[in-house]
């Protein structure tokens, strides 16, 4: 992207996370709230749609994201809600079943230079072009819990919410 100095932005990086949910999603801190992701593989993953503690904004710098919202309606498919509680660390969670809902996906891809952005309310899952890098500016929390949700299908959820032994490797 131009007029975005990467190696100066990189050099302000700190606190590297591997394998951020996806094999080959890495996480860096810039300052306090915001992240630096950069995507090293083809994403072959999905991110258990999943809603934030925070409102955010987004700019791609480099390769695409496609954002996905789960908009919650009488029509789509449906999806156990389970409330969680960060505690304190990526990876570790209280969790709760709380409801069930239908939802239907609406996918946006995002480029190089695009912004985008979600309140805490809403519930997405994002994947990552090879080589993607995306500036992720979080705003202050405002909510104590967040949400993801998984498939109901024949009377069962699907588990897809899961934290693996590979994910969050400093």
């Amino acid at each position: 992207m131009k007029n975005i100095d990467m190696e100066a932005l990189e050099g302000l990086s700190h606190s590297p996370l591997k394998n951020y949910i996806l094999a080959g999603l890495e996480s860096h801190l810039v300052g306090a709230t915001t992240r630096l992701f950069r995507n090293t593989r083809a994403s072959t993953g999905i991110i258990t749609p999943h809603s934030h503690r925070f409102d955010f904004q987004c700019l791609v710098l480099q390769g695409a994201v496609t954002n996905t919202l789960f908009i919650e309606t009488g029509l789509g498919d449906d999806y156990q809600v389970t409330e969680t509680k960060y505690l304190g660390s990526p990876g570790k969670y209280e969790t709760m079943k709380t409801r069930r809902c239908m939802y239907l996906p609406e996918s946006t891809r995002y480029v190089e230079g695009d912004w985008y952005g979600m309140t805490a309310e809403e519930i997405h899952s994002i994947s990552f072009s090879r080589d993607a890098v995306v500036l992720f500016i979080e705003g202050e929390q405002i909510i104590d819990t967040s949400l993801y949700i998984e498939p109901h299908v024949n009377g069962e959820t699907i588990p897809t919410m899961k934290t693996e032994p590979w994910m969050f490797a400093k």
